[in-house]
């Protein structure tokens, strides 16, 4: 926060007698003191002026706070639910619509979009590579968290085949959702990928069994980018699957085809399912949403429902231009997918757009507000937390009663009109507020909430297997929470909001120096990378950098894909006129033999020394163009209690530009890196 500083702590009286006491130090020569004086007098002029820039100084409130944020680019983060995932283990398809609530005691949430499980369970998963087929029980697949399964084998490479063996068929036409939990516990993390990669590490394609062999699967979003990190693949199937035995397995098959590419670390699945669902701690009491009308195959015109709260309170609107005019002319239908949807009314002709809202009945009352027509009118929302993305109203139009304008949400009306159809939404004092006049204008007639939902924030944060309620029908279902609801957070005050401020000011985006530029590079989204180090060179139009990928062998080669995501990832942020070339690591092999004479009493003194050699060059190989120093080896080994006294140290190494001393110290290049092949010791007793 903006540090307190307070400045009106003296009166008048106090600041004139600290300049009276000054004036003879600095003017000896003046000794006349009282109020006839005329410096005196000046004295009190610039007195009473200091009390007064000191008093309206110190008038700084949240609003001159939120002000100054502001100025910054700042502003303090709203409130944000958690999130979670939930496992439905049902023999049947389930479908839940947007907005389907499920209940951890008094804590509510809701699906975010539109789910559809197919029901059933898988039964088998199978792994098929060159070296043959690795097959496990799907009981253990959906939420076991124990398990480490490798769908392309523990050396991927093209070609090779993860199976799924379903008991239930994905119906055509309908979008599944394949929630799939990878290991990530390696001493180097995944950089997490938001959006898509510039250029993917692997090419992985989704197939079918149908009547007429393996078809292609329309993947709609896939948020592992080829089963990199944990998400869902989104797909949707075009045909009718076949069902099928094989690999000692009856059921409906689904396959991921490794077509090219490399990982660097092989994707070990912990867990994967078709039956899971996303849920967000969220409580909606009214939605909307715009939609086109259609015709039906018996001339009607009538348009489908997209709300979550299609049992509650639904008002109809027709949009022509900017306004909304109440629509009443509809009925009701269920349509053969059991999604209702409306019939509309002679007048309506196919294209028009309507607008609908619903709401919860036992809010109903409070969604409707009188505007008085006077300036700066404030309502207050009766709810805690809101989700100020997921508010919006719709305003009487002053020049056509009966018609309506939406009205847009600002931070402030700093910037707004005279005719700006704004308004502000204050979530910390849940106040709805409008303009003066001059900015923003007064709204007259009346006033209708259309969306309006709120969270719980770290409330939400609920503990596993504490969903146990839902809304829907879900009879034969069962529920498992098997993972903590996690990401909550209530509204950032004005003093975290500075300080986060303060944190971003202390990082940069941008690759100035070597520092820069290696912390850059560790950050490349979708990457594992141990180690980088920016060259030595004089050339400074020129920016050489070494990259290491990680990988549980520790000998990583850097593949193309590697190199251009860098290389992309870097362009965008160094300096104009900078050329950046991507080195590989160049590995050198080392291999040490020692023998020492050891204390009689010491049993396994041999693998002492050896394990100290190992955690020497442990140490060693973190960085490039790291010398192996033989006398600091030599001193470690000898400084071990269970040595007598180190007879023989030899190490050998292997590779290109390598130097060695008389002293016999390894010195490699800028971009070495050095790798234990083998050690050898031989103990002998004292």
């Amino acid at each position: 926060m903006l540090p307190q500083i307070e400045l009106d702590q003296e009166n008048f009286e106090q600041i004139m007698e600290e300049a009276r006491s000054r004036i003879s130090g600095i003017c000896p020569e003046w000794t006349d003191f009282n109020y006839h004086d005329p410096g005196i007098t000046i004295l009190e002029l610039f007195a009473w002026l200091k009390e007064i820039q000191q008093f309206h100084m110190d008038q700084v409130g949240p609003l001159h706070i939120q002000k100054f944020l502001k100025l910054l680019h700042i502003t303090p983060k709203e409130a944000g639910p958690s999130r979670m995932k939930l496992y439905l283990a049902s023999p049947k398809p389930v479908f839940l619509r947007e907005g389907a609530r499920f209940y951890a005691g008094d804590v509510c949430f809701e699906t975010e979009v539109e789910e559809q499980t197919p029901g059933g369970r898988i039964r088998l998963g199978v792994s098929e590579g060159r070296e043959g087929s690795v097959s496990i029980d799907g009981r253990q697949l959906p939420y076991d968290g124990r398990l480490r399964f490798y769908p392309f084998g523990r050396r991927p490479e093209p070609g090779n085949v993860f199976y799924l063996c379903m008991e239930n068929p994905f119906i055509s036409g309908i979008r599944y959702r394949l929630s799939v939990l990878l290991y990530d516990g390696y001493a180097v993390r995944r950089n997490r990928i938001e959006e898509n990669m510039p250029v993917c590490l692997t090419d992985v394609e989704a197939e079918v069994l149908t009547d007429s062999g393996w078809s292609s699967v329309s993947v709609m979003s896939d948020e592992t980018q080829g089963f990199l990190q944990s998400g869902r693949i989104e797909m949707r199937v075009s045909g009718r699957m076949k069902k099928a035995e094989m690999y000692g397995g009856a059921g409906y098959w689904l396959r991921f085809v490794l077509k090219d590419g490399e990982y660097d670390v092989a994707p070990a699945i912990t867990g994967i399912s078709a039956s899971h669902i996303c849920l967000c701690q969220r409580k909606t009491r009214a939605a909307s949403c715009h939609v086109k009308a259609e015709k039906d195959e018996r001339g009607r015109i009538l348009c489908r429902n997209q709300l979550s709260l299609t049992d509650k309170n639904i008002h109809f609107y027709r949009r022509i231009g900017a306004r909304y005019y109440p629509y009443d002319s509809v009925m009701k239908e269920m349509g053969d997918d059991e999604r209702m949807r409306f019939i509309l009314g002679s007048d309506a002709q196919e294209g028009d757009t309507f607008f609908i809202t619903a709401s919860d009945p036992e809010c109903d009352d409070r969604l409707e507000i009188e505007a008085t027509g006077f300036p700066d009118q404030e309502y207050p929302i009766e709810e805690s937390f809101l989700i100020p993305s997921r508010f919006g109203i719709l305003v009487e139009d002053i020049l056509e009663p009966g018609a309506f304008r939406r009205w847009e949400r600002v931070e402030d009306f700093d910037s707004s009109k005279p005719d700006s159809l704004h308004y502000v939404l204050d979530s910390e004092s849940r106040t709805l507020r409008f303009g003066n006049g001059i900015h923003g204008m007064i709204p007259e007639g009346n006033i209708r909430i259309t969306d309006l939902c709120f969270t719980m924030g770290k409330q939400g944060n609920v503990r596993s297997h504490q969903i146990t309620a839902a809304d829907s029908e879900l009879s034969g279902v069962r529920i498992v929470s098997f993972m903590d609801a996690s990401g909550g957070c209530d509204r950032e005050n004005a003093q975290n909001c500075f300080k986060r401020f303060c944190r971003q000011m202390e990082k940069s985006d941008r690759a100035v120096s070597a520092q820069d530029y290696e912390r850059l590079v560790r950050q490349v989204p979708g990457l594992m990378i141990q180690s980088c180090r920016v060259m030595d060179d004089s050339d400074n139009s020129c920016v050489r950098i070494a990259v290491r990928p990680f990988s549980e062998g520790g000998k990583a080669s850097l593949s193309e894909a590697y190199r251009k995501n860098i290389e992309i990832y870097l362009d965008k942020r160094r300096l104009i006129g900078t050329k950046i070339v991507i080195l590989p690591p160049e590995y050198v092999e080392i291999r040490v033999y020692a023998e020492v004479r050891i204390q009689g009493h010491y049993l396994e003194a041999r693998e002492t020394v050896e394990r100290e050699i190992r955690e020497f060059f442990r140490e060693q190989e973190q960085e490039f163009g790291k010398p192996v120093l033989r006398g600091r080896l030599y001193g470690r080994i000898d400084s071990l209690s269970c040595v007598e006294e180190l007879l023989t140290l030899n190490i050998e190494a292997r590779g290109d530009r390598i130097n060695r001393s008389k002293s016999g110290d390894v010195y490699v290049p800028q971009n070495g890196v050095l790798f234990l092949q083998t050690v050898q010791c031989n103990a002998v007793n004292g």
